[in-house]
């Protein structure tokens, strides 16, 4: 989990630093497998850095905290918690 929690902290960065940069209209996330366990941590962590994403076989290995993401749009394929 220390892992997940540096890569977590290490794409917050960058993508706050690419945003700042170039202002896009909108900002989509898309990543597969271990990927898609940080940009679902990334999400978790920071709900409006991302205004969609699809998360392509996440193992999320966390339990993730309650929140409302009526205002995302996420396409989270079937898959399962391990």
């Amino acid at each position: 989990m220390a892992d997940l929690a540096q890569r977590t902290a290490l794409m917050v960065a960058f993508v706050t630093a690419r945003k700042a940069e170039s202002q896009p209209s909108a900002v989509i996330g898309v990543s597969y497998s271990n990927g898609a366990n940080i940009l679902a941590a990334v999400q978790f962590a920071v709900p409006a850095l991302f205004d969609a994403s699809v998360l392509m076989h996440p193992l999320i290995p966390f339990a993730p905290p309650a929140a409302d993401r009526a205002a995302q749009s996420n396409l989270p394929p079937p898959g399962r918690r391990t």
